[in-house]
Protein backbone atom coordinates (compact mmCIF):
# COMPACT_ATOMS: atom_id res chain seq x y z
CA UNK A 1 0.00 0.00 0.00
CA UNK A 2 2.31 2.55 -1.10
CA UNK A 3 -0.26 4.78 -2.73
CA UNK A 4 -0.21 7.96 0.26
CA UNK A 5 -3.79 8.74 -0.82
CA UNK A 6 -5.33 5.17 -0.56
CA UNK A 7 -3.14 5.12 3.40
CA UNK A 8 -4.76 8.54 3.90
CA UNK A 9 -8.44 6.79 3.20
CA UNK A 10 -7.61 4.24 5.29
CA UNK A 11 -6.65 5.79 8.43
CA UNK A 12 -9.15 8.80 7.66
CA UNK A 13 -12.06 5.94 7.67
CA UNK A 14 -10.69 3.77 10.49
CA UNK A 15 -9.62 6.53 13.32
CA UNK A 16 -11.52 9.47 11.86
CA UNK A 17 -9.73 12.81 9.97
CA UNK A 18 -8.66 14.98 13.31
CA UNK A 19 -6.93 11.48 15.18
CA UNK A 20 -5.78 9.89 11.46
CA UNK A 21 -2.52 10.74 12.34
CA UNK A 22 -2.05 10.29 16.27
CA UNK A 23 -3.50 6.98 15.60
CA UNK A 24 -1.72 6.48 12.89
CA UNK A 25 1.37 7.07 14.73
CA UNK A 26 0.54 4.89 17.68
CA UNK A 27 -1.05 1.87 15.86
CA UNK A 28 0.04 1.69 12.13
CA UNK A 29 3.64 3.18 11.97
CA UNK A 30 4.31 0.59 9.88
CA UNK A 31 2.04 2.38 7.48
CA UNK A 32 4.42 5.52 7.85
CA UNK A 33 7.66 3.17 7.33
CA UNK A 34 6.62 2.00 4.03
CA UNK A 35 6.44 5.27 2.60
CA UNK A 36 10.33 6.17 3.46
CA UNK A 37 11.47 9.34 1.80
CA UNK A 38 7.96 10.45 1.11
CA UNK A 39 6.52 9.78 4.73
CA UNK A 40 6.80 13.90 5.47
CA UNK A 41 4.76 14.55 2.65
CA UNK A 42 2.39 11.86 3.58
CA UNK A 43 1.77 13.23 7.17
CA UNK A 44 2.09 17.10 5.62
CA UNK A 45 -1.21 15.88 3.38
CA UNK A 46 -2.75 14.35 5.81
CA UNK A 47 -2.48 17.57 8.18
CA UNK A 48 -3.50 19.74 5.45
CA UNK A 49 -6.28 17.63 5.24
CA UNK A 50 -7.84 18.27 8.54
CA UNK A 51 -6.23 15.80 11.02
CA UNK A 52 -4.53 17.90 14.43
CA UNK A 53 -1.42 17.04 16.94
CA UNK A 54 -3.50 17.58 20.40
CA UNK A 55 -1.07 18.61 23.03
CA UNK A 56 -0.46 15.29 24.32
CA UNK A 57 0.43 14.20 21.69
CA UNK A 58 3.49 16.56 21.36
CA UNK A 59 3.97 15.44 25.24
CA UNK A 60 4.28 11.79 24.13
CA UNK A 61 6.99 12.74 21.57
CA UNK A 62 8.39 15.02 23.59
CA UNK A 63 9.21 12.61 26.32
CA UNK A 64 9.91 9.94 23.92
CA UNK A 65 13.18 11.98 23.53
CA UNK A 66 14.10 13.24 26.48
CA UNK A 67 16.37 10.45 27.31
CA UNK A 68 20.14 11.11 26.71
CA UNK A 69 20.25 7.26 25.35
CA UNK A 70 16.97 7.43 23.26
CA UNK A 71 17.53 7.64 19.04
CA UNK A 72 16.90 10.85 17.36
CA UNK A 73 13.91 11.88 16.01
CA UNK A 74 12.87 10.72 12.37
CA UNK A 75 12.19 13.03 9.85
CA UNK A 76 8.50 12.06 10.31
CA UNK A 77 8.31 13.17 14.21
CA UNK A 78 10.30 16.03 13.54
CA UNK A 79 7.79 17.29 11.51
CA UNK A 80 4.72 16.01 13.87
CA UNK A 81 6.71 17.89 16.76
CA UNK A 82 6.97 20.69 15.05
CA UNK A 83 3.27 21.34 13.67
CA UNK A 84 2.36 20.60 17.65
CA UNK A 85 4.55 22.89 18.99
CA UNK A 86 3.40 26.21 16.22
CA UNK A 87 -0.25 24.96 18.15
CA UNK A 88 0.86 24.52 21.86
CA UNK A 89 4.10 26.36 22.39
CA UNK A 90 7.62 25.37 22.34
CA UNK A 91 8.17 21.38 23.99
CA UNK A 92 10.20 22.54 27.14
CA UNK A 93 7.66 24.27 28.46
CA UNK A 94 4.96 21.77 27.57
CA UNK A 95 6.84 18.49 28.85
CA UNK A 96 6.58 19.01 32.48
CA UNK A 97 6.30 17.26 35.49
CA UNK A 98 2.29 16.67 34.66
CA UNK A 99 0.92 15.65 30.86
CA UNK A 100 -2.17 16.93 29.54
CA UNK A 101 -3.62 13.20 30.43
CA UNK A 102 -2.32 13.17 34.17
CA UNK A 103 -4.17 16.92 34.49
CA UNK A 104 -7.04 15.73 33.48
CA UNK A 105 -7.31 12.65 35.84
CA UNK A 106 -6.54 15.16 38.80
CA UNK A 107 -8.97 17.65 37.54
CA UNK A 108 -11.53 15.23 36.85
CA UNK A 109 -11.97 13.77 40.59
CA UNK A 110 -13.67 17.23 41.45
CA UNK A 111 -15.19 18.55 37.64
CA UNK A 112 -17.49 21.17 38.91
CA UNK A 113 -14.49 22.89 41.49
CA UNK A 114 -12.14 22.39 37.70
CA UNK A 115 -14.20 22.87 35.24
CA UNK A 116 -12.52 25.50 33.90
CA UNK A 117 -9.34 23.92 33.55
CA UNK A 118 -10.85 21.15 31.96
CA UNK A 119 -12.45 23.13 29.30
CA UNK A 120 -8.76 24.58 28.62
CA UNK A 121 -7.44 21.30 28.15
CA UNK A 122 -10.41 20.03 25.39
CA UNK A 123 -11.44 23.39 23.73
CA UNK A 124 -7.47 24.72 23.82
CA UNK A 125 -5.22 21.67 23.81
CA UNK A 126 -7.49 19.20 22.02
CA UNK A 127 -7.22 16.76 24.84
CA UNK A 128 -9.63 13.63 24.01
CA UNK A 129 -9.89 11.33 26.84
CA UNK A 130 -9.11 8.30 24.98
CA UNK A 131 -9.77 4.84 26.70
CA UNK A 132 -5.38 4.24 26.22
CA UNK A 133 -4.87 7.48 28.25
CA UNK A 134 -7.47 7.33 31.16
CA UNK A 135 -9.17 3.78 32.46
CA UNK A 136 -12.17 6.35 33.09
CA UNK A 137 -12.97 7.32 30.04
CA UNK A 138 -16.49 6.74 29.94
CA UNK A 139 -17.62 8.12 33.08
CA UNK A 140 -15.64 11.33 32.67
CA UNK A 141 -16.80 12.04 29.44
CA UNK A 142 -20.56 10.90 30.84
CA UNK A 143 -19.91 13.02 33.94
CA UNK A 144 -18.83 16.15 31.48
CA UNK A 145 -21.61 15.59 29.07
CA UNK A 146 -24.15 16.05 32.11
CA UNK A 147 -22.45 19.30 33.20
CA UNK A 148 -22.13 20.78 30.03
CA UNK A 149 -23.15 18.71 26.82
CA UNK A 150 -21.86 21.31 24.48
CA UNK A 151 -18.08 19.72 25.33
CA UNK A 152 -19.35 16.51 23.17
CA UNK A 153 -19.67 18.76 20.17
CA UNK A 154 -16.06 20.11 20.79
CA UNK A 155 -14.59 16.52 21.33
CA UNK A 156 -16.48 15.33 18.62
CA UNK A 157 -16.25 17.60 15.76
CA UNK A 158 -13.07 19.22 16.95
CA UNK A 159 -10.77 16.79 18.45
CA UNK A 160 -12.17 14.26 16.23
CA UNK A 161 -13.57 12.09 19.01
CA UNK A 162 -15.69 8.88 18.44
CA UNK A 163 -18.69 8.50 20.50
CA UNK A 164 -20.38 5.19 18.79
CA UNK A 165 -18.25 2.86 20.89
CA UNK A 166 -19.36 4.59 24.10
CA UNK A 167 -22.42 5.18 23.04
CA UNK A 168 -24.72 2.49 25.74
CA UNK A 169 -21.94 3.14 28.30
CA UNK A 170 -22.30 6.62 28.27
CA UNK A 171 -26.44 7.03 28.00
CA UNK A 172 -26.55 3.80 29.87
CA UNK A 173 -25.25 6.33 33.01
CA UNK A 174 -26.94 9.13 31.62
CA UNK A 175 -30.71 7.17 31.89
CA UNK A 176 -29.48 5.87 35.57
CA UNK A 177 -28.85 9.94 36.20
CA UNK A 178 -31.51 11.34 38.86
CA UNK A 179 -30.78 14.17 37.21
CA UNK A 180 -32.00 13.07 33.45
CA UNK A 181 -35.54 14.23 32.03
CA UNK A 182 -37.78 13.84 29.11
CA UNK A 183 -36.35 17.64 28.25
CA UNK A 184 -32.50 16.99 28.71
CA UNK A 185 -32.50 13.35 26.77
CA UNK A 186 -32.75 15.28 23.25
CA UNK A 187 -29.48 17.17 24.01
CA UNK A 188 -27.82 13.79 23.61
CA UNK A 189 -29.78 12.59 20.76
CA UNK A 190 -28.83 15.68 19.13
CA UNK A 191 -25.27 14.72 19.44
CA UNK A 192 -25.37 11.81 17.68
CA UNK A 193 -26.39 9.30 20.80
CA UNK A 194 -29.08 6.36 20.14
CA UNK A 195 -31.40 4.90 22.63
CA UNK A 196 -29.73 1.33 20.84
CA UNK A 197 -31.94 -2.07 20.96
CA UNK A 198 -28.90 -3.36 23.10
CA UNK A 199 -29.16 -0.66 25.47
CA UNK A 200 -33.01 -0.58 26.08
CA UNK A 201 -32.61 -4.45 26.89
CA UNK A 202 -29.89 -3.63 29.42
CA UNK A 203 -31.92 -0.94 31.17
CA UNK A 204 -34.98 -2.87 31.03
CA UNK A 205 -33.04 -5.65 32.84
CA UNK A 206 -30.84 -3.81 34.97
CA UNK A 207 -32.19 0.00 35.83
CA UNK A 208 -36.05 -0.94 35.46
CA UNK A 209 -37.90 2.34 37.83
CA UNK A 210 -40.51 3.91 36.44
CA UNK A 211 -38.77 7.32 35.70
CA UNK A 212 -36.31 4.83 33.27
CA UNK A 213 -39.22 3.07 31.58
CA UNK A 214 -41.25 6.95 31.29
CA UNK A 215 -38.11 7.90 29.32
CA UNK A 216 -38.01 4.49 26.95
CA UNK A 217 -41.70 4.85 26.25
CA UNK A 218 -41.33 8.47 24.96
CA UNK A 219 -38.03 7.77 23.29
CA UNK A 220 -38.35 4.34 22.33
CA UNK A 221 -40.39 3.05 19.30
CA UNK A 222 -43.16 0.80 20.51
CA UNK A 223 -41.70 -2.50 18.28
CA UNK A 224 -38.05 -2.53 19.93
CA UNK A 225 -39.42 -1.22 23.19
CA UNK A 226 -41.75 -4.59 23.02
CA UNK A 227 -39.26 -7.13 21.57
CA UNK A 228 -36.70 -5.71 24.57
CA UNK A 229 -38.95 -5.82 26.67
CA UNK A 230 -39.81 -9.76 25.66
CA UNK A 231 -36.46 -11.01 25.81
CA UNK A 232 -35.67 -9.36 29.26
CA UNK A 233 -38.41 -11.90 30.54
CA UNK A 234 -37.58 -14.72 28.42
CA UNK A 235 -33.75 -14.04 29.70
CA UNK A 236 -34.90 -13.88 33.73
CA UNK A 237 -37.17 -17.26 33.08
CA UNK A 238 -34.42 -19.08 31.00
CA UNK A 239 -31.87 -21.53 32.98
CA UNK A 240 -28.92 -19.17 32.95
CA UNK A 241 -30.41 -16.62 34.93
CA UNK A 242 -30.73 -15.78 38.42
CA UNK A 243 -34.94 -14.38 38.09
CA UNK A 244 -35.67 -11.27 39.48
CA UNK A 245 -39.10 -11.03 40.83
CA UNK A 246 -38.57 -6.95 40.96
CA UNK A 247 -37.53 -6.69 37.57
CA UNK A 248 -40.42 -9.16 35.97
CA UNK A 249 -43.02 -7.93 38.30
CA UNK A 250 -42.29 -4.15 37.18
CA UNK A 251 -42.58 -5.03 33.58
CA UNK A 252 -45.52 -6.71 33.67
CA UNK A 253 -46.87 -4.06 36.07
CA UNK A 254 -45.86 -1.12 33.69
CA UNK A 255 -46.21 -2.74 29.90
CA UNK A 256 -49.54 -4.64 30.60
CA UNK A 257 -47.92 -7.90 29.93
CA UNK A 258 -50.54 -10.75 29.48
CA UNK A 259 -50.22 -14.32 30.59
CA UNK A 260 -49.84 -15.45 27.32
CA UNK A 261 -46.21 -13.79 26.93
CA UNK A 262 -44.84 -15.27 30.21
CA UNK A 263 -46.09 -18.91 29.30
CA UNK A 264 -43.93 -18.26 25.84
CA UNK A 265 -40.98 -16.64 28.47
CA UNK A 266 -41.57 -19.90 30.57
CA UNK A 267 -42.25 -22.39 28.87
CA UNK A 268 -39.96 -24.53 26.15
CA UNK A 269 -41.63 -25.50 23.17
CA UNK A 270 -42.05 -28.97 24.72
CA UNK A 271 -44.71 -31.10 22.53
CA UNK A 272 -47.16 -31.67 25.38
CA UNK A 273 -47.62 -27.68 24.65
CA UNK A 274 -47.34 -28.14 20.85
CA UNK A 275 -43.79 -27.50 20.70
CA UNK A 276 -41.20 -29.35 18.16
CA UNK A 277 -38.51 -29.94 20.42
CA UNK A 278 -36.28 -32.93 19.12
CA UNK A 279 -34.98 -33.79 22.99
CA UNK A 280 -38.13 -33.19 25.02
CA UNK A 281 -36.77 -32.45 28.62
CA UNK A 282 -39.65 -34.42 31.71
CA UNK A 283 -40.01 -30.65 32.88
CA UNK A 284 -41.65 -27.70 31.35
CA UNK A 285 -40.66 -24.63 32.47
CA UNK A 286 -37.43 -22.65 31.18
CA UNK A 287 -36.16 -21.77 34.84
CA UNK A 288 -36.24 -25.92 36.09
CA UNK A 289 -32.10 -25.45 35.05
CA UNK A 290 -31.54 -22.52 37.03
CA UNK A 291 -29.93 -22.73 40.49
CA UNK A 292 -32.18 -21.47 42.55
CA UNK A 293 -35.73 -22.17 40.40
CA UNK A 294 -38.42 -21.05 43.24
CA UNK A 295 -38.20 -17.57 42.70
CA UNK A 296 -39.49 -17.97 39.37
CA UNK A 297 -42.39 -20.77 40.30
CA UNK A 298 -43.42 -18.54 43.39
CA UNK A 299 -43.59 -15.44 41.50
CA UNK A 300 -46.22 -17.29 39.04
CA UNK A 301 -48.02 -18.44 42.16
CA UNK A 302 -48.28 -14.96 43.84
CA UNK A 303 -49.34 -13.82 40.28
CA UNK A 304 -51.62 -15.74 39.28
CA UNK A 305 -52.97 -17.66 42.08
CA UNK A 306 -53.22 -21.82 42.21
CA UNK A 307 -55.83 -22.64 40.10
CA UNK A 308 -54.12 -21.16 36.95
CA UNK A 309 -52.53 -23.48 34.40
CA UNK A 310 -49.42 -21.38 34.69
CA UNK A 311 -49.30 -22.40 38.38
CA UNK A 312 -50.05 -25.27 38.61
CA UNK A 313 -47.18 -26.26 35.65
CA UNK A 314 -45.10 -24.64 37.76
CA UNK A 315 -46.05 -27.25 40.83
CA UNK A 316 -45.37 -30.34 38.48
CA UNK A 317 -42.06 -29.16 37.75
CA UNK A 318 -41.71 -28.59 41.72
CA UNK A 319 -42.84 -32.26 42.74
CA UNK A 320 -40.37 -33.51 39.84
CA UNK A 321 -37.64 -31.22 41.40
CA UNK A 322 -38.13 -32.44 44.62
CA UNK A 323 -37.89 -35.96 43.67
CA UNK A 324 -34.98 -35.79 41.91
CA UNK A 325 -33.28 -33.35 43.67
CA UNK A 326 -34.06 -35.13 47.42
CA UNK A 327 -34.03 -38.68 46.17
CA UNK A 328 -30.89 -38.11 44.32
CA UNK A 329 -29.77 -38.34 47.81
CA UNK A 330 -30.09 -42.04 47.75
CA UNK A 331 -31.06 -43.05 51.25
CA UNK A 332 -32.62 -41.92 54.93
CA UNK A 333 -29.52 -42.63 56.37
CA UNK A 334 -27.38 -40.56 53.60
CA UNK A 335 -29.24 -37.68 54.40
CA UNK A 336 -29.10 -37.37 57.56
CA UNK A 337 -25.72 -38.55 58.16
CA UNK A 338 -24.98 -35.38 55.54
CA UNK A 339 -26.74 -32.76 56.91
CA UNK A 340 -27.25 -33.43 60.59
CA UNK A 341 -30.36 -32.59 60.27
CA UNK A 342 -33.40 -34.91 60.48
CA UNK A 343 -34.93 -34.16 57.54
CA UNK A 344 -31.41 -34.16 55.81
CA UNK A 345 -29.73 -31.53 54.27
CA UNK A 346 -26.62 -32.65 52.12
CA UNK A 347 -23.30 -31.39 52.60
CA UNK A 348 -21.04 -30.50 49.31
CA UNK A 349 -20.66 -33.93 47.56
CA UNK A 350 -23.24 -35.85 49.34
CA UNK A 351 -24.50 -37.60 46.37
CA UNK A 352 -26.89 -35.08 46.11
CA UNK A 353 -27.92 -33.20 42.36
CA UNK A 354 -27.25 -29.56 43.92
CA UNK A 355 -26.11 -28.17 47.22
CA UNK A 356 -29.61 -28.73 48.72
CA UNK A 357 -31.40 -27.23 51.80
CA UNK A 358 -33.92 -30.11 52.02
CA UNK A 359 -36.18 -28.25 54.70
CA UNK A 360 -36.26 -25.13 52.52
CA UNK A 361 -36.81 -27.22 49.17
CA UNK A 362 -40.58 -28.71 51.29
CA UNK A 363 -41.67 -25.07 52.75
CA UNK A 364 -41.72 -24.13 49.26
CA UNK A 365 -44.32 -27.20 48.13
CA UNK A 366 -45.66 -25.83 51.54
CA UNK A 367 -46.58 -22.58 50.55
CA UNK A 368 -47.84 -23.84 47.01
CA UNK A 369 -50.18 -26.46 48.79
CA UNK A 370 -51.12 -23.30 51.81
CA UNK A 371 -52.34 -21.14 48.42
CA UNK A 372 -54.58 -23.86 47.22
CA UNK A 373 -52.15 -26.13 45.27
CA UNK A 374 -53.52 -29.51 44.94
CA UNK A 375 -51.69 -32.46 44.76
CA UNK A 376 -52.19 -34.71 41.95
CA UNK A 377 -51.97 -38.46 41.09
CA UNK A 378 -49.40 -37.48 38.92
CA UNK A 379 -47.33 -35.69 41.92
CA UNK A 380 -47.07 -39.86 43.58
CA UNK A 381 -43.98 -40.93 41.70
CA UNK A 382 -42.00 -38.04 42.79
CA UNK A 383 -43.19 -38.05 46.41
CA UNK A 384 -42.61 -41.33 46.65
CA UNK A 385 -38.91 -41.72 45.29
CA UNK A 386 -38.84 -38.34 48.10
CA UNK A 387 -39.85 -40.32 50.99
CA UNK A 388 -37.29 -42.53 51.16
CA UNK A 389 -35.20 -39.70 51.98
CA UNK A 390 -37.02 -37.27 53.50
CA UNK A 391 -39.99 -37.63 55.96
CA UNK A 392 -41.13 -34.05 53.99
CA UNK A 393 -43.04 -36.11 51.45
CA UNK A 394 -45.44 -37.57 54.55
CA UNK A 395 -46.71 -34.31 55.18
CA UNK A 396 -47.52 -33.44 51.63
CA UNK A 397 -48.90 -36.74 51.05
CA UNK A 398 -50.84 -36.15 53.95
CA UNK A 399 -52.58 -33.06 52.53
CA UNK A 400 -53.77 -35.45 49.80
CA UNK A 401 -55.04 -37.92 52.39
CA UNK A 402 -57.65 -34.70 54.27
CA UNK A 403 -58.50 -34.00 50.63
CA UNK A 404 -59.59 -37.82 49.57
CA UNK A 405 -61.52 -37.82 53.08
CA UNK A 406 -62.99 -34.78 52.46
CA UNK A 407 -64.11 -34.89 48.89
CA UNK A 408 -64.76 -38.63 48.97
CA UNK A 409 -67.79 -38.32 51.71
CA UNK A 410 -69.07 -35.17 49.70
CA UNK A 411 -68.36 -37.09 46.26
CA UNK A 412 -66.45 -34.84 44.91
CA UNK A 413 -63.94 -37.02 43.13
CA UNK A 414 -64.93 -38.24 40.07
CA UNK A 415 -64.36 -41.82 38.51
CA UNK A 416 -61.80 -40.77 36.32
CA UNK A 417 -59.79 -38.80 39.19
CA UNK A 418 -60.44 -41.65 42.00
CA UNK A 419 -59.41 -44.62 38.84
CA UNK A 420 -55.91 -42.11 38.58
CA UNK A 421 -55.21 -41.96 42.31
CA UNK A 422 -55.67 -45.60 42.63
CA UNK A 423 -53.48 -46.59 40.39
CA UNK A 424 -50.55 -43.76 41.25
CA UNK A 425 -50.66 -44.85 44.89
CA UNK A 426 -50.37 -49.01 43.82
CA UNK A 427 -48.07 -49.08 41.44
CA UNK A 428 -45.95 -46.44 42.96
CA UNK A 429 -46.15 -47.46 46.43
CA UNK A 430 -48.74 -49.81 48.14
CA UNK A 431 -48.00 -53.04 45.50
CA UNK A 432 -44.16 -51.55 44.55
CA UNK A 433 -42.13 -54.05 46.10
CA UNK A 434 -39.04 -52.93 45.61
CA UNK A 435 -40.04 -49.62 46.93
CA UNK A 436 -41.80 -51.42 50.08
CA UNK A 437 -37.96 -52.35 50.92
CA UNK A 438 -36.37 -49.27 50.74
CA UNK A 439 -38.96 -47.81 52.90
CA UNK A 440 -38.66 -50.53 55.01
CA UNK A 441 -34.80 -50.24 55.31
CA UNK A 442 -35.50 -46.35 55.72
CA UNK A 443 -37.18 -47.01 58.78
CA UNK A 444 -34.66 -49.04 60.10
CA UNK A 445 -32.33 -46.11 59.47
CA UNK A 446 -34.85 -43.61 61.08
CA UNK A 447 -35.15 -45.49 64.47
CA UNK A 448 -31.16 -46.23 64.90
CA UNK A 449 -30.61 -42.48 64.32
CA UNK A 450 -33.74 -41.38 66.54
CA UNK A 451 -32.21 -43.73 69.49
CA UNK A 452 -28.61 -41.98 69.45
CA UNK A 453 -30.55 -39.18 69.01
CA UNK A 454 -32.38 -39.27 71.93
CA UNK A 455 -29.21 -40.88 74.05
CA UNK A 456 -27.59 -37.71 72.92
CA UNK A 457 -25.14 -39.27 70.44
CA UNK A 458 -26.89 -37.94 67.61
CA UNK A 459 -23.96 -36.02 66.11
CA UNK A 460 -26.02 -32.45 65.67
CA UNK A 461 -29.10 -33.77 64.57
CA UNK A 462 -32.21 -31.40 65.23
CA UNK A 463 -32.77 -33.04 68.95
CA UNK A 464 -36.08 -30.56 69.00
CA UNK A 465 -37.54 -33.14 66.25
CA UNK A 466 -36.37 -36.32 68.40
CA UNK A 467 -38.89 -36.44 71.39
CA UNK A 468 -41.58 -35.06 72.37
CA UNK A 469 -42.16 -36.01 75.63
CA UNK A 470 -44.14 -38.62 75.93
CA UNK A 471 -42.25 -41.50 73.81
CA UNK A 472 -43.19 -40.65 70.75
CA UNK A 473 -41.58 -38.41 67.99
CA UNK A 474 -42.33 -35.49 66.41
CA UNK A 475 -40.63 -36.53 63.34
CA UNK A 476 -42.49 -39.58 61.45
CA UNK A 477 -41.29 -42.40 60.33
CA UNK A 478 -40.75 -42.95 56.55
CA UNK A 479 -43.21 -45.70 56.68
CA UNK A 480 -45.64 -43.10 57.87
CA UNK A 481 -45.98 -42.43 54.25
CA UNK A 482 -46.84 -46.04 53.15
CA UNK A 483 -49.17 -45.94 55.72
CA UNK A 484 -51.18 -42.69 54.41
CA UNK A 485 -51.05 -44.38 50.93
CA UNK A 486 -53.16 -47.34 52.28
CA UNK A 487 -55.22 -45.04 54.19
CA UNK A 488 -56.09 -43.41 50.74
CA UNK A 489 -56.69 -46.44 48.43
CA UNK A 490 -59.00 -48.29 51.36
CA UNK A 491 -60.94 -44.80 51.31
CA UNK A 492 -60.81 -44.57 47.44
CA UNK A 493 -61.69 -48.22 47.06
CA UNK A 494 -64.81 -48.16 49.73
CA UNK A 495 -65.82 -50.30 52.77
CA UNK A 496 -66.70 -53.15 49.66
CA UNK A 497 -63.61 -53.69 48.10
CA UNK A 498 -61.50 -56.89 49.47
CA UNK A 499 -58.58 -55.98 51.18
CA UNK A 500 -55.23 -55.27 49.25
CA UNK A 501 -53.41 -57.93 48.40
CA UNK A 502 -49.43 -58.63 47.31
CA UNK A 503 -46.54 -55.91 47.84
CA UNK A 504 -44.47 -56.08 50.73
CA UNK A 505 -46.35 -58.61 52.95
CA UNK A 506 -45.15 -58.24 56.40
CA UNK A 507 -45.36 -55.02 56.73
CA UNK A 508 -48.73 -54.82 54.68
CA UNK A 509 -50.13 -57.15 57.44
CA UNK A 510 -48.87 -54.41 60.11
CA UNK A 511 -50.21 -51.74 58.37
CA UNK A 512 -53.67 -53.46 58.07
CA UNK A 513 -53.63 -54.44 61.74
CA UNK A 514 -53.01 -50.61 62.33
CA UNK A 515 -55.41 -49.05 60.09
CA UNK A 516 -58.17 -51.32 61.99
CA UNK A 517 -58.28 -53.51 58.50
Amino acid sequence: MRNPHVVKAVLYGKYGVRLAVYRGYTKKWDRFKILERRGVKFVELMIRGGSIVPRFFLQKLARKFQDAEAKPPTPIEFFLMAVGTARHGPVDLIAGPADDTQLFESYSNNIATHYDNIYTLIVTHQFVPLHELTPCATLRITQLAELDPTLLDTLVRDNGMDLRPLNDPILGHILSSTHTSPQTLPEYFSRGLRLTPTLVTSQLQNNANPTTLHLLSLHVPAPILETSTVAVLTHNFGPDAQFSPTVVTTLVDHFNIPSTTIATALFHRHPSRGGRDAQATPYVTRCYDQASPFAAWKWVLARYGPTHELTTSCFDDLALWVAQSVGAVGSWAAAAAASGVGRGRPRSGSGGRRMLDVEGVWRVVYQFLDKGVLVAPKHVEGLATAAVCSTGAVDVLARALERVKAAGSASLIGPDEKNDWLTALKTHIVRNKKWCKSIAKADNDWTKTMAMEISGGGGGLDTSTADAGDGTHKMPKPSRFLEIAVEMVKILEGPKTRRLSGGYGGLFAALDQRLGG
